[in-house]
């Protein structure tokens, strides 16, 4: 249930982390391809710096920001599928 040095996802306590997931992902994976893309980018929020980087944070619902390994547990999303998601929200 660890994601990284923050421990972001153990702010409520591992059985409502937990509870918080599956509800999650029973919510999501109901939907049509173009409906998850659609709430996994709503989820994901771009701004660009200054110098031109990108800073991206990501948020579940319930337990709010939270780190990007944290973000693709509880979705089960893949790295290139965080970057497919970028790149089209970043072109949209």
């Amino acid at each position: 249930m660890t994601c990284c040095h923050s421990g972001c996802l153990l702010r409520r306590g591992v059985f409502q982390t937990r509870t918080i997931i599956l509800a999650q992902r029973n919510t999501v994976y109901q939907k049509s391809y173009n409906e998850q893309n659609y709430l996994f980018s709503k989820l994901m929020e771009i701004r660009e710096t200054v110098g031109g980087k990108r800073r991206v944070t990501y948020a579940i619902l319930p337990l709010g920001k939270v780190s990007r390994t944290a973000f693709r547990k509880c979705n089960g999303l893949s790295s290139n599928k965080i970057q497919v998601l970028l790149k089209k929200n970043s072109s949209g």
